[in-house]
């Protein structure tokens, strides 16, 4: 396997001095102590803004995380279903890996497809696209979104007026949209990896 290109090598360049980071956060503390005594916010305020931004974070963190693990398996079903065994490893790194290549992009060529539309499935997979599409698009809110200073466990976007409430009501309804997802790509991916073997060995 390739190894990836170095690319974080600008984490270690030094835009601001250590001085000036370190007056900066005191600068940062000395207004939140000035709010405090002005009466803009309290020890109770801040520490539920502390809890709604870990729970943002917590919740937030497994939607991308899934969606992540979703992409992939989304790509080597596409690799396995356009080449055969010794070239897929090539087509996902130079074609559905690069940037160009958004996960938008990868739902509507599946879509397209249709490999689970297929008459043997019988409906079965009915509408999956659909959900890949919202949990791709709730993806893209909840990497995006701004938080209303955390006075609730929300993120907002101020100039569409949407806003997203986290809670564990929402992290159980991902969770099971996108279990039913990945595993219906596992099984689609079985019937593929398996008609492609057979027909190799008809083949010879």
């Amino acid at each position: 396997m390739k190894k990836v290109k170095d690319k974080w090598g600008e984490f270690d360049k030094k835009l601001l001095s250590e001085e000036e980071v370190k007056d900066l956060k005191k600068k940062f503390n000395n207004s939140t102590e000035y709010c405090k005594k002005a009466g803009y916010t309290n020890e109770e305020h801040q520490k539920k803004q502390k809890q709604n931004s870990d729970k943002v974070a917590s919740i937030r963190g497994g939607i991308i995380n899934s969606m992540v693990d979703f992409e992939h398996f989304l790509c080597i079903f596409l690799s396995s279903y356009f080449c055969e065994h010794w070239k897929d490893t090539e087509f996902y790194e130079h074609i559905l890996a690069q940037d160009f290549f958004t996960a938008h992009q990868k739902i509507k060529l599946f879509r397209r497809i249709g490999y689970y539309k297929q008459e043997k499935y019988k409906g079965k997979y009915k509408g999956l696209s659909g959900i890949m599409s919202k949990l791709n698009e709730l993806r893209n809110l909840v990497a995006h979104g701004t938080p209303f200073h955390f006075t609730k466990p929300e993120l907002g976007f101020p100039y569409s007026g949407k806003a997203i409430h986290f809670d564990d009501a929402l992290a159980k309804k991902f969770r099971t949209a996108f279990e039913q997802v990945y595993f219906s790509l596992y099984l689609l991916n079985e019937d593929l990896q398996e008609e492609k073997f057979k027909k190799e060995y008809e083949d010879g």
